[in-house]
């Protein structure tokens, strides 16, 4: 079993943001899978399990914005015996071009305020990372904060169900062949 969790922000206003890239992907995995996310108040999350490639996933929506997306992943740990090796982070990443993907066990949070909280709030950071790209502005005097806040731009539409869609399969190959698979499926 596998802890999935997709890092955003609660709330209409950042609905499809280059942030909430991780609350896009859990929400494409879950209408593929026709499962429905409900409210678990325990975790402060949205929450459901599916079966995926053979493998029980949960589904994690933190509800408590992103620098405290921890809590939640926390609070998930404490109730189950999934382990910081079992849990999968779909977050949004400036640092590679948008519509890629790249993965990886444990690192740094470089700045990511929901990385930094899951780290923090579980003692580690061996936890697999699925980096979805989002790029940086075009213009470079744009503040980084208001670009990943900014809604996907309809030119981007294309290029972003492309990264769902490859996140997708890079996550069956991850838990049917292993990270190192999936890592060369994700830089195709």
């Amino acid at each position: 079993m596998y802890l999935v969790v997709g890092l955003g922000n609660p709330g209409p206003r950042y609905s499809l943001t280059r942030h909430n890239a991780g609350f896009i992907f859990l929400d494409f995995l879950a209408e593929g899978l026709s499962a429905k996310f409900q409210e678990k108040r325990s975790y402060e999350a949205l929450y459901t399990e599916v079966e995926f490639a053979g493998t029980r996933l949960c589904l994690l929506k933190p509800q408590t914005f992103m620098n405290l997306s921890g809590r939640s992943v926390a609070a998930v740990l404490r109730n189950t015996e999934i382990t910081p090796d079992k849990i999968l982070v779909f977050h949004d990443e400036v640092e590679i071009p948008a519509g890629d993907l790249r993965i990886k066990m444990g690192g740094g949070d470089a700045g990511h305020n929901g990385l930094k909280s899951i780290r923090d709030s579980i003692g580690t950071g061996d936890f697999y990372r699925f980096r979805m790209g989002v790029g940086r502005p075009s213009n470079p005097q744009m503040d980084l904060a208001a670009y990943v806040l900014e809604r996907y731009a309809k030119s981007e539409q294309e290029l972003l169900m492309s990264q769902l869609e490859n996140a997708e399969a890079c996550l069956e190959i991850f838990i049917n062949e292993g990270l190192q698979k999936a890592q060369m499926k994700a830089s195709t």
